[in-house]
């Protein structure tokens, strides 16, 4: 099927990415403003005639926000999150699920969460419900759905194994992965952990993509990561 493009659309608060295939593109994680999500795919000449797949890494309104938006413009449109995520989402109208903190930033973060002060998404129910191991070809992309738990649990990851840039470069084998692991704010290429989730599902996982011989990732906040500082940061 040839290589795939990774293309980096910043959505503000959040990442999303489009990975660009001959023919077809397949969207990951659609950010908190759908109005924000659409204007960033028009600057950055991504036709939406051209998606073919919307997934949603996990359930959590920075990351699903905008898909509500996207679907208004492009109805037929599929879209996915992996299973426990989107069963939660459903059950809990629009709330991020699996708040459980990490460290000093997950206990302030769930303590804004706490006050009520932050909107919950747009009504988003997801068409596809992944368990994992399933392949994108038919989306027109070579890349692969996988399960990576930690920071929900229902979290994917999208492997891409002849990632190139925007420029045709190649990458390796890329993993984009929501918020599994994150870049820095003000350093966005030193890996951090996130702010929600479970330390050692998170170095599983991670564990899992460094057996699958990942050489960078790409988070949903801050990266692009070398994936040997990450083994590094998270000892595994």
């Amino acid at each position: 099927m040839g290589d795939t493009k990774i293309l980096t659309l910043g959505l503000g608060a959040a990442q999303a990415y489009a990975l660009v295939g001959e023919r077809r593109t397949v969207l990951i994680d659609a950010g908190l403003s759908g109005e924000r999500l659409l204007g960033t795919l028009s600057r950055g000449r991504i036709a939406i005639t051209d998606l073919s797949l919307l997934i949603v890494t996990h359930a959590h309104a920075d990351h699903f926000g905008g898909a509500s938006a996207l679907l208004e413009v492009v109805p037929d449109l599929q879209t996915g999150m992996g299973r426990p995520d989107a069963m939660a989402l459903a059950a809990n109208a629009g709330a991020d699920v699996d708040l459980t903190p990490i460290g000093v930033k997950g206990a302030m973060a769930a303590a804004i969460v706490r006050t009520g002060v932050l909107p919950r998404g747009p009504a988003f129910v997801p068409g596809i419900m992944f368990d994992g191991g399933e392949s994108l070809a038919d989306h027109g992309v070579d890349a692969e759905v996988l399960s990576a738990p930690g920071h929900t649990r229902g979290s994917l990851v999208v492997l891409v194994p002849g990632a190139c840039d925007r420029a045709g470069r190649p990458q390796g084998t890329a993993a984009i992965v929501g918020d599994l692991v994150m870049g820095g704010y003000v350093f966005p290429g030193i890996p951090a952990a996130p702010f929600f989730g479970e330390m050692d599902a998170i170095r599983a996982s991670l564990a899992m993509l460094k057996a699958r011989g990942v050489t960078i990732i790409h988070p949903g906040h801050g990266g692009p990561l070398i994936a040997t500082k990450v083994w590094k940061r998270f000892g595994v």
